[in-house]
C-alpha cells in the first residue's frame, strides 16, 4: 500500500537519478489536495535545499479543465533552479519538460494575507520569467492526476527570470496590459496575455498567499514566485527561446536549451 511517506521516497528516488515512474501504478494513491500537499512537503524537505520560491498553476480555464479542477494548485522551487536569465538547461537532465511564459514576482518583506492589490504590487518585484515544468512519470502531460500534480511540486523543474522591476512603479491594472511572444531559434512558438492568470497575475499571488497561510505558511522576504502561463505550454525543445514581453513591462527573457 502506497503511503504519503512512501510516495514522497519514491518521488525524490525518481528526480535524484531521472528516472521517471509509471503513473498507472499510482492511481488512486492520492484522493485529496491536503494530503498531495503533505507529500509535497516532505518530497521537498528531502532535496536539502531551501525552499526559494513557488510556481503556480492551472491559472488559466484551459489548464484547469485539462485538469480537471476549478483552482490553481501551487508546487515549492528551489534555489538552484531558479535561474537569473540569459540561462541555460539541459534536457538530458530532464524528464519531459514542457515550455511556460509568465510573470516572476519576488517578495521584497515577507507577505502576508490581509494587503490590498495595490499594497501588494508595491511589496514585490516584477520581471518576465520563462518556466519550465517537468514531473517525474512517464508521459505525464496532461493526463497526471492533480494530487500528483501537487505531491510532485507542481511538476515544478526551471525558473528563469528576467530583469526586476519594483512593483512600487506599476499599477494593478499595468499588469492586465502585458503580451509576449515567444520564439524558438527566431521562430513563433506561442503568444498570450497577462489576463490568461486569473484575469490578472496579483490574483494568484494573493490566492498563493491565503493558501500558504491555510497551511501554516509565510511567503518569505526574498522568496520568487511565477504567477502562472500565459498559455498552454508546448514540449520544450532544444534551442534559443526567447520570449518578448510588450506594455509596461518591456523585456526580453533568453534560455538556451542543450539537447540530449
Amino acid at each position: 500500500m502506497t503511503t504519503p511517506e512512501s510516495l514522497a521516497n519514491q518521488l525524490f528516488e525518481a528526480w535524484q537519478t531521472n528516472t521517471p515512474m509509471d503513473m498507472s501504478t499510482l492511481e488512486g494513491a492520492l484522493t485529496d489536495f491536503d494530503t498531495a500537499y503533505h507529500v509535497q512537503d516532505a518530497f521537498a524537505a528531502k532535496k536539502a535545499e531551501p525552499t526559494a520560491g513557488y510556481k503556480i498553476s492551472l491559472t488559466s480555464k484551459a489548464t484547469q479543465d485539462l485538469f480537471k479542477t476549478n483552482e490553481p494548485l501551487y508546487g515549492a522551487q528551489i534555489a538552484s533552479h531558479i535561474l537569473s536569465a540569459p540561462a541555460t538547461i539541459d534536457l538530458a537532465q530532464m524528464n519531459e519538460p514542457l515550455i511556460e511564459v509568465e510573470l516572476a514576482m519576488t517578495a521584497k518583506e515577507d507577505l502576508v494575507p490581509g494587503l490590498s492589490d495595490e499594497e501588494l504590487l508595491a511589496r514585490v518585484t516584477v520581471a518576465g520569467d520563462m518556466e519550465v515544468p517537468d514531473a517525474r512519470f512517464k508521459a505525464w502531460f496532461p493526463k497526471l492526476d492533480k494530487y500528483l500534480v501537487v505531491a510532485d511540486c507542481a511538476v515544478g523543474g526551471y525558473i528563469v527570470c528576467g530583469e526586476p522591476v519594483d512593483g512600487a512603479t506599476l499599477s494593478v491594472k499595468d499588469l492586465e496590459g502585458i503580451h509576449v511572444e515567444l520564439t524558438l531559434n527566431g521562430q513563433p512558438v506561442r503568444s498570450g496575455n497577462s489576463t490568461e492568470v486569473l484575469g490578472n497575475p496579483i490574483n494568484a499571488l494573493q490566492w498563493l498567499i491565503q493558501k500558504l497561510a491555510q497551511h501554516g505558511k509565510t511567503l518569505k522576504k526574498g522568496t520568487t514566485v511565477s504567477t502562472g502561463t500565459f498559455f498552454v505550454p508546448p514540449k520544450l525543445e532544444a534551442g534559443l527561446y526567447e520570449a518578448t514581453f510588450t506594455g509596461t513591462l518591456a523585456q526580453t527573457v533568453r534560455l538556451t536549451v542543450k539537447g540530449r
